[in-house]
């Protein structure tokens, strides 16, 4: 069974970064927006972040519905010289959260949330 979940958590990661080099593709003034649908908080947050380290310098902002089809989930991730510079990845995705009804957790480089 652990070999198992090892080799999910290893597609899940390959998968991520395939989705991140085409999330990066769609890049505007240094910002990835978009929506993307099926993937719980943990997964969405990975991708966002993937997408960073892609990008190398930039922020991301994504949105969609959570695995269940049904909730909402929003994750933000900044890179390491934006953060540094004072951009904060809660302070993007908090107003899109409350608007759910919802919130998302303290962190400057990459947050998870939803309503």
């Amino acid at each position: 069974m652990r070999a198992l979940q090892e080799e999910l958590q290893r597609l899940k990661a390959k998968e991520a970064l395939s989705a991140a080099a085409d999330l990066a593709k769609e890049v505007k003034d240094g910002a990835v927006i978009t929506r993307h649908d099926g993937l719980s908080n943990e997964d969405l947050r990975r991708l966002a972040q993937e997408t960073v380290r892609v990008l190398g310098s930039g922020v991301v902002a994504l949105a969609g519905t959570g695995a269940d089809g049904g909730k909402a989930v929003i994750a933000g991730a900044g890179s390491k010289d934006l953060v540094e510079r004072g951009v904060s990845a809660d302070a993007i995705a908090r107003p899109a959260a409350k608007a759910l009804g919802g919130g998302v957790g303290k962190g400057a480089d990459a947050v998870v949330g939803g309503g």
